[in-house]
């Protein structure tokens, strides 16, 4: 009777310290994959590149499963705010640099810079452009690693140029040179009618700020870190001159004109002969440009007294602090940046500029067909500057008193001070508590 006791309580005792034993093991170590969370991209070819890559990844390893979240249109920022609020966000997360920093300064990423320095030097984080980090690095940290490029640049109808007898954008052109050929492209059924096909149209996005820069002006002291409104001065009102005296002369839609988007109104149906944009603008115009059987372009920006600096973004991955499995989310990243991930890109994104530059020279240059002068976002990228840290709505501000300065309803003086007014605002919303 003893001994069966003893057996009992040792059969007990060994079955304890087998469930011990396995609930301190990995799921690594019992053979389960971990999930990895990533959001999901907003563009249905984003989407699709994502899935591929995806795929691809999951044949190579099985200790990682990457599961990606979000509704059919993607996850998009109004969701992921409210996600990382309630500390349900997926590891990896997407947005501009505007929003991603945004977040580090609210505590809510991991910054990468300590996992970037211990990488092997035949990382794919070592084949990305040099400029590609400038984006999200703030305070000597990294908070994201970009997933694209986008270049400023002059997006151009070629049959409206070959029609007015117009030679095509030159390199080393100005701002004046622009306005002139505005003037010749601008085309009226009568002198006194809206223009049939517009000059210049009018600029979508914060485009139009790259002219205050070619002038020699800024709105802001410091891009990463504003401390102060600098636009108060003969740059930045030479720059807004030359738009209005645009808009007076009848050459550039007046802000709120255009009914069509930059690329269907130049590339689709040709009632605008220019327009500023940017390198994004590819993935859209091709097919447009089948469909409508038009010719179209790209040009470098026009120079100013100060060059022709242009505008740049980057859609970048960050990884959520409080998520968990930093280290499997920063492999997941490592390999959605490497050659083969890369490369589905250029298939899948077509057109878009990607930070892996082997990747930029060895297959998109000779895969993408159009524009033929493509090349110029390549030349461009050494000198793309970033727009300063301020919230969207705060800038918004400073276009709005632009926009209403062009259309003469404010004068000068007022559309600076509207300036200040959205930009102080927006210096004073990075200062609040909680966004630091």
């Amino acid at each position: 009777m003893l001994t069966s006791v003893r057996r009992i309580r040792h059969a007990f005792v060994a079955a304890c310290l087998l469930i011990l034993l396995l609930g301190g093991l990995s799921s690594d170590a019992l053979g389960a994959p971990v999930v990895v969370q990533m959001a999901l991209l907003l563009r249905a070819t984003g989407r699709q590149w994502q899935e591929a890559v995806v795929e691809a990844f999951h044949k190579e390893q099985d200790r990682i499963r990457v599961e990606l979240v979000g509704s059919a249109d993607g996850l998009r920022y109004g969701q992921l705010k409210v996600l990382l609020v309630a500390g349900e966000a997926p590891q990896i997360i997407f947005q501009d640099p505007n929003n991603l920093l945004n977040w580090a300064r609210q505590g809510f990423l991991v910054d990468l810079a300590p996992y970037l320095e211990r990488e092997p030097r035949d990382s794919p984080f070592n084949d990305f452009f040099d400029i590609t980090w400038i984006f999200y690095t703030l305070n000597e940290k990294v908070w994201a690693v970009p997933m694209d490029l986008q270049v400023g640049g002059v997006l151009y109808n070629e049959d409206a140029f070959q029609e007015a007898g117009q030679a095509a954008p030159w390199p080393g052109w100005t701002w004046d040179d622009l306005s002139r050929v505005a003037h010749r492209l601008t085309k009226r059924t009568s002198p006194d009618s809206l223009p049939d096909r517009w000059g210049l149209r009018e600029p979508e996005w914060y485009f139009w700020w790259q002219a205050i820069w070619h002038y020699g002006g800024s709105l802001v002291d410091n891009w990463a870190n504003p401390t102060a409104f600098t636009g108060d001065t003969k740059e930045v009102k030479d720059a807004l001159r030359m738009y209005r005296d645009m808009v007076r002369a009848g050459v550039m839609a007046p802000p709120g004109t255009p009914p069509d988007t930059t690329v269907i109104s130049v590339v689709a149906k040709g009632t605008s002969a220019m327009a500023l944009g940017h390198s994004l603008w590819i993935q859209s115009a091709a097919p447009l440009a089948a469909e409508y059987q038009t010719d179209w372009n790209v040009a470098f920006l026009p120079r100013g007294r100060a060059g022709n600096t242009p505008v740049g973004n980057a859609i970048g991955w960050s990884i959520v602090k409080e998520s968990g499995l930093t280290e499997e989310a920063f492999e997941v990243l490592r390999y959605f940046s490497g050659p083969t991930a890369m490369e589905l890109a250029v298939q899948i994104r077509q057109g878009e500029i990607l930070p892996h530059q082997p990747t930029m020279v060895r297959s998109w240059l000779r895969t993408q067909a159009v524009p033929t002068n493509r090349s110029i976002f390549l030349e461009a990228l050494p000198h793309l500057r970033p727009l300063p840290l301020i919230e969207d709505s705060y800038k918004s501000i400073a276009s709005r008193a632009a926009y209403d300065f062009w259309r003469d309803l404010i004068s000068e003086d007022q559309a600076i001070e509207n300036m200040r007014i959205g930009i102080t605002q927006g210096i004073d919303a990075n200062r609040a508590p909680g966004a630091n």
